[in-house]
């Protein structure tokens, strides 16, 4: 869940956003405030498509798993051979790619994953970044945790 509330005594103005998203709601509340536009976001690099390596099967499934976000959100990691999605709270899997053996981001949207291994290579948390907003999460050990 994301909120945000402002207000300008000058102009007498208030906005209130509550939105059912783990995003930064600012930009919204201060273009509702202002009136100016939300600046774009920036492209992954030049090409506009970030480069991917080969990531082993075995290092993926090192970091198989569901990782607590906030109380409410949990993000499920899962791993079909040498490929890799992510999923948060039941909704859709999305591919992530790696660019190291421990930083995988997403195509379809602004996200990336930084996977903390133990010394046994299995992920003890990771950091869940979307669109600028980092969130650190530990790995749950159980289904029902």
């Amino acid at each position: 869940m994301a909120t945000y509330v402002a207000f300008r005594p000058d102009t007498r103005v208030g906005v209130v956003v509550y939105a059912n998203t783990p995003l930064n709601v600012s930009d919204i509340a201060l273009y509702v405030l202002t009136g100016r536009p939300v600046p774009p976001p920036e492209a992954p690099n030049e090409s506009g498509t970030q480069a991917a390596i080969h990531v082993p099967a075995a290092v993926l499934a090192g970091y198989v798993g569901r990782y607590r976000l906030n109380p409410q959100m949990v993000l499920n990691i899962t791993a079909q051979g040498e490929r890799l999605f992510g999923a948060v709270n039941g909704n859709p899997l999305t591919e992530v790619y790696g660019s190291s053996r421990t930083h995988f981001f997403a195509r379809t949207a602004n996200a990336q994953l930084d996977f903390q291994p133990g010394p046994d290579g299995r992920a003890v948390a990771l950091t869940f970044t979307l669109n600028g907003v980092a969130m650190p999460a530990v790995r749950l050990a159980n289904q029902g945790d």
